[in-house]
């Protein structure tokens, strides 16, 4: 049996607490999109999403994170947390990198970088704030958790 990577997102300062809510509480359109991304991207926006709206993530590129970033793969899980506590979980549904688009959603850092190193997300899950130690401390979650799984 396999299972799907955990990755871990953190939700850690004032910025990306901002992004929390621009791009996963309040979910954007692939019509809003359109002119950042080339026409295959847009297709399978559509093809995921069918019009609908969507949830995307981000990170600012570094040696850490686009190491991370091109491990992941659709049916990853993705969990969005703070202060040790999980916010959100959601599937990795595709990934792009695009500094115009991450710009247009959430500016620039104060050192100029984006969040272009982004991945949309479906089968999202919101409930209340769980423990991030209590949560991997389950059952088969606890190997999954430990060590490289969750990057």
């Amino acid at each position: 049996m396999s299972f799907a990577t955990l990755r871990l997102a953190p939700e850690a300062d004032p910025a990306a607490q901002k992004h929390f809510e621009d791009t996963i509480q309040r979910q954007r359109t692939v019509d809003e999109v359109r002119r950042f991304l080339p026409s295959q991207e847009i297709e399978n926006l559509n093809g995921i999403y069918h019009s609908s709206n969507f949830i995307v993530w981000g990170a600012v590129p570094g040696p850490m994170n686009e190491l991370r970033w091109e491990k992941m793969t659709p049916g990853d899980v993705v969990l969005i947390y703070k202060n040790g506590r999980i916010r959100f979980a959601g599937e990795i549904a595709a990934k792009v990198r695009n500094a115009e688009l991450a710009r247009y959603f959430w500016k620039e850092n104060e050192t100029g970088g984006t969040w272009e190193l982004m991945y949309f997300i479906v089968n999202e899950e919101r409930r209340d704030e769980i423990d991030y130690s209590e949560f991997c401390g389950r059952g088969r979650l606890r190997r999954q958790c430990s060590g490289a799984a969750c990057s």
